[in-house]
């Protein structure tokens, strides 16, 4: 099985053609958020931040056995919905290291804790995390 180097959630990536290197933008850890602006007689609502976007990267390093295999990676939601298809990525160890960037568009959905969860699976099994929490600007 190969071994994860990185999971990282981000705003946008860039790929260079000549050289291959990956950049980050914006690598999603804590937001601060404005809370919405409370109605006469309304209960507070919570905070909200539009996120038009975001990219999961991650980068695995082949073992000895994983030569040409084929391996399905995933990414799951916290909030996400267990009847729904998990968006999925098939790739096969062909050279020391697979980068998969797998790309959402839309917000995803944030917990009632205010936190933004995000897990990716390998062959259907957990192998990292990534947190996100949001934090009020009261």
């Amino acid at each position: 099985m190969p071994k994860l180097e990185y999971f990282l959630l981000c705003e946008s990536v860039a790929v260079d053609q000549e050289t291959n290197r990956i950049s980050l933008f914006n690598v999603l850890e804590d937001f601060q958020v404005t809370p919405t602006i409370q109605q006469d007689g309304e209960p507070p609502q919570a905070p909200h931040y539009i996120l038009s976007q975001c990219v999961a990267v991650a980068l695995f390093n082949r073992e000895p056995d994983d030569q040409g295999r084929e391996f399905t990676a995933s990414v799951r939601f916290s909030s996400m919905d267990l009847a729904k298809p998990v968006p999925e990525l098939k790739f096969k160890m062909e050279r020391n290291r697979q980068r998969i960037i797998m790309r959402f568009v839309g917000m995803p959905p944030v917990g009632e804790d205010g936190v933004l969860r995000f897990e990716l699976l390998l062959d259907g099994q957990p192998c990292a995390s990534h947190t996100v929490h949001l934090q009020s600007g009261e």
